[in-house]
């Protein structure tokens, strides 16, 4: 069995149709004080573990703790379902009821942002918001409500993807539409927030070596988006009111002339339910190549031409919004890839730095296939950088410190 101390924080990030967990101890300072700056990374990962393909017969729940591994099969439609499988298992491998417990929000709403005690108020709100993510609060409300049922007494924190991107001037946050639109909250948000702070405070931290000046985080998943960030705060991201929007993803649409909704409204007489499920779940990779998996789209590549091109069209769009991101900037030090596309597949890299030479991106294509940290040609004024995320890591650390602050 494995152990935890007290300054124990379980982290629970739900996806629309899966969710990880993580229970980290964390670190204290000698006399007392909490070790959790951001840039301190004094914490241990004493398990984790996830839930994959929810609402599929290919559903896989897995846990581990230390040198013991639990996994099974299931069918599970929802996440409280899901979640109660990994936290059973949890409770047999680790000798201690987590103290604090932290939750990804992919969403606050308008009002909402930064990290937030849970409690009756900030429910309500949260239920108020989702129609700003549809796809993704309705899941980690889920959660939470499965999580404060199996911990009742146990405070429970909400961490948001867009608190990173308050910092984006009005320029870049305001949409072109009526004003009474803008004023109920309809604007740009910017997701993936918790992944960039995490890949911010990771480079901070890196001794010897200043924070660039311009940076563009590409996060490529299932989900994808990329962010401006200029001395060290965003400035311009490509989501914008909803994860819906930017480049192409695994089966999301990404920005869309808001003509063709129009027409499917109007033409196809499809109701927003229908229109959402094509948005958010029929389109993407999946609708162009026939997967949203990237590694089987490139498996199948060579044989077929749809899966090609769906491939091209990822890297095309993410060249396009590297191009208009550092174009923001005036200009470009650093390119970092994350997510699990953007660390593990160098196709993609390559399909995404292609034509950047006049950015300043020149890619060494033996460093890239090899699978090397650094991924740039010797002199090339832009760096590329690739990089893991852990947004579970960022979660456990503003858990710890809010509520360490609050006493």
């Amino acid at each position: 069995m494995s152990g935890a101390g007290s300054n124990a924080v379980l982290v629970i990030n739900s996806g629309s149709s899966s969710l990880k967990i993580a229970l980290f101890e964390l670190g204290v300072r000698p006399g007392g004080e909490p070790g959790l700056a951001e840039r301190d990374g004094g914490e241990r990962r004493v398990a984790e573990g996830a839930v994959t393909r929810m609402g599929s017969a290919e559903a896989r729940a897995w846990l581990r703790a230390g040198n013991v591994r639990r996994e099974q099969g299931g069918s599970w439609a929802h996440h409280a379902g899901a979640l109660n499988v990994v936290l059973k298992w949890l409770d047999e491998l680790v000798a201690v009821r987590p103290p604090a417990v932290g939750h990804r929000l992919v969403h606050g709403g308008p009002h909402v942002t930064a990290p937030a005690r849970i409690d009756a108020e900030l429910l309500t709100r949260l239920r108020a918001a989702v129609a700003f993510a549809p796809l993704h609060l309705p899941a980690a409300m889920a959660a939470i409500e499965a999580a404060r049922a199996r911990f009742p007494e146990v405070p429970q924190v909400a961490c948001f993807d867009t608190a990173f991107h308050t910092t984006m001037p009005e320029i870049a946050r305001r949409l072109p539409i009526p004003s009474a639109l803008h004023d109920e909250g309809v604007r740009r948000y910017g997701f993936h927030g918790l992944s960039y702070e995490f890949v911010l405070s990771s480079l901070s931290s890196r001794a010897g070596e200043p924070l660039p000046a311009r940076i563009v985080i590409a996060h490529l998943g299932s989900g994808a988006s990329l962010v401006a960030v200029k001395d060290g705060k965003a400035i311009d991201t490509t989501m914008g009111f909803t994860p819906a929007g930017g480049v192409p993803m695994g089966t999301r649409t990404g920005d869309l002339d808001p003509g063709v909704l129009v027409y499917l409204a109007r033409a196809k007489q499809l109701g927003p339910d229908a229109i959402e499920r094509i948005v958010d779940r029929e389109s993407g990779l999946l609708a162009v190549g026939g997967s949203s998996d990237m590694e089987t789209l490139i498996d199948r590549s060579a044989r077929d031409p749809g899966a090609r091109l769906a491939i091209e069209m990822f890297g095309y769009a993410i060249r396009k919004a590297i191009g208009a991101l550092s174009f923001a900037l005036g200009g470009l030090d650093l390119l970092v890839f994350t997510g699990g596309i953007g660390e593990h597949v160098p196709e993609v890299r390559a399909l995404a730095c292609g034509g950047l030479e006049a950015f300043g991106v020149a890619l060494d294509r033996a460093k890239n296939e090899r699978g090397e940290h650094l991924v740039h040609q010797a002199g090339s004024p832009c760096a590329i950088r690739v990089m893991a995320t852990d947004e579970e890591r960022v979660i456990a650390r503003h858990t710890y410190a809010l509520l360490a602050r609050a006493g």
